[in-house]
């Protein structure tokens, strides 16, 4: 199945509580071809969805279905807003 997940964290490396990536400010996307389809269609409609993230990001993301240019800013803007929500509560 073609897919992409994007693994991130909001903490330096070096913070990470034991050096475990699901210690610190973790999220992870998936970007995949929309329900039902197997492999990605130039053109077709891509999903994307929050897989996992920690508990202390208070930020929600709804799953969205649309062109790989809007899923993309859907994650951007959900980055910048995650972002400084977390700044907030420093």
């Amino acid at each position: 199945m073609s897919s992409i997940h994007l693994k991130a964290s909001f903490d330096d490396r070096a913070e990470w509580s034991n050096g475990i990536f699901e210690n610190s400010l973790y999220f992870m996307f998936s970007i995949h071809p929309k329900k039902g389809e197997r492999y990605y269609q130039e053109g077709a409609p891509v999903s994307v969805e929050i897989n996992n993230k920690s508990y202390k990001i208070p930020t929600k993301f709804r799953k969205y279905t649309g062109t790989p240019e809007k899923a993309i800013a859907k994650i951007v803007t959900w980055i910048d807003k995650a972002q400084s929500e977390i700044e907030q509560q420093r």
